[in-house]
């Protein structure tokens, strides 16, 4: 489902990933894990187009998406939930999600049901300001943006990050269902251990840029999280 093949990622002329590698079968979840700075974000953002140049190769569904726009890799199946969200605070809840379905395929200018079923709060404001929803509300309000654009990939960088707890085993709860349930394929980036265990089928550990350990979560040992992830 998603293939990267010796990726090397720019902004500007200063390489930031080095050499990765990822195979992601339908229906896998993987987690990135590593300490700030090493390069998640980057790999995220590789993987949506958004850096200056890449050198590899990047396949979603076992099709080559290296050099096609942003814009073509959602219309393809790419959701993206970024890190700090990006919630346009002055559009209502509404007006977020379906920014959304501006890359979905079919019917556009009308919310997908899921969203509104996985996210009742969303369901109950959707004319309210976004700017005035929480922390944990924003959060759900991007990962239904990234929903509405009926993506076969969600990649979300730090969902759980600055989110007060019961909202964490919310969303914790809604990727589960997503993943395991709906079929929906996830990267994710995590700080959380527990989460990243008990969630992801697989694992990388990035550090400067490259990847230097990757396994099955079941391998995601405390001996593992000692050696890669002291500080």
């Amino acid at each position: 489902m998603l293939r990267l093949d010796d990726v090397t990622s720019y902004y500007g002329k200063t390489p930031i990933l080095h050499g990765i590698n990822i195979d992601l079968k339908k229906g896998e979840c993987l987690c990135v894990i590593g300490r700030n700075g090493v390069g998640k974000t980057t790999l995220m953002q590789t993987v949506m187009g958004l850096t200056t140049r890449i050198d590899g190769k990047i396949s979603i569904d076992g099709e080559e998406m290296t050099r096609r726009s942003t814009a073509e890799r959602a219309i393809a199946g790419l959701g993206y939930v970024p890190q700090g969200r990006r919630i346009f605070g002055k559009f209502t809840v509404r007006e977020n999600i379906l920014l959304g379905t501006f890359a979905r395929q079919g019917i556009k200018a009308q919310i997908p049901e899921i969203c509104l079923e996985l996210f009742p709060y969303l369901r109950d404001n959707l004319d309210k300001k976004a700017g005035f929803l929480s922390g944990g509300q924003l959060q759900q309000l991007a990962i239904a943006r990234a929903l509405a654009t009926d993506p076969k990939i969600l990649l979300l960088d730090e969902p759980t990050e600055g989110i007060q707890p019961n909202i964490v085993e919310e969303i914790y709860h809604t990727l589960v269902r997503l993943n395991k349930n709906i079929g929906i394929t996830l990267v994710l980036t995590e700080q959380h251990i527990k989460i990243a265990k008990s969630l992801s089928d697989k694992f990388i550990i990035m550090d400067t840029g490259r990847l230097v350990h990757s396994g099955t979560s079941e391998e995601l040992t405390d001996d593992v999280v000692n050696t890669y992830l002291s500080i």
